[in-house]
């Protein structure tokens, strides 16, 4: 399969989940990744469209890697199970992190629009076969509860937020109406290597409900989200 029919089988499913929102699309863009656009200088973070938008990136950064994460927000309701009052409590997250590269390098605005698509996915392994994506690095949260990114030979980020905005109101909710974390700003807060900071845009799913109703102990919820690094 080529890049352009690649391409062209993706825009055809964009069309089919916008038109219809399924409940699971289905993908197969084998051949994606066959084109490979090292350049980043010219794509530019995602705006959030709010009242407010997330700080630039520091001006003597420039753009290392925009991947895409699919994985889990974690918390926890060992401390109020049950409680119809109280709420979850955030216990950190981990996500796989594919280089979107090549998908960015056909159309950003398209790109935009995977976070929704993904989160559908019952395993970010399913990733390979659905966007022909290979793994690029993981994101996890360190003992300390420090958010970390490992990309590899491109760096590795141990971060602290530093900005958050809550997702637009038209942000994929996820797989049980959960709705969408914020996009935030993350920077280094030391023991890093290369890279510096880290954005979360187009946010998918992910977000605790409200109350810890009917939930005891940790719990998972699926998100999918962009994340840019800087460095």
């Amino acid at each position: 399969m080529t890049i352009l029919t690649s391409f062209f089988v993706s825009f055809l499913l964009y069309l089919r989940f916008t038109s219809s929102h399924p409940a699971r699309p289905t993908f197969h863009l084998n051949s994606i990744s066959e084109r490979d656009d090292t350049s980043l200088s010219s794509y530019h973070l995602p705006q959030n469209g709010g009242p407010i938008e997330l700080p630039a990136a520091s001006y003597n950064l420039s753009l290392k890697a925009i991947t895409l994460g699919i994985g889990t927000q974690n918390y926890t309701c060992a401390s109020t199970p049950c409680s119809t009052t109280a709420a979850p409590v955030a216990i950190g997250a981990e996500a796989t992190l594919f280089n979107a590269a090549p998908i960015v390098a056909i159309s950003q605005n398209f790109f935009n629009d995977f976070p929704r698509f993904s989160v559908w996915l019952p395993n970010p392994l399913e990733c390979n076969d659905a966007y022909g994506l290979g793994g690029f690095g993981h994101h996890e949260f360190a003992a300390d509860g420090s958010p970390t990114f490992n990309l590899g030979d491109l760096g590795f980020l141990r971060a602290a937020k530093t900005a958050t905005v809550a997702a637009p109101a038209n942000a994929e909710k996820g797989r049980k109406g959960e709705g969408a974390v914020d996009w935030l700003k993350l920077t280094d807060k030391g023991g890093s290597r290369l890279l510096k900071e880290v954005y979360r845009v187009e946010t998918a799913g992910g977000k605790a409900p409200s109350t810890c109703e009917n939930l005891e102990g940790t719990f998972e919820v699926h998100y999918a989200a962009q994340y840019w690094f800087y460095g």
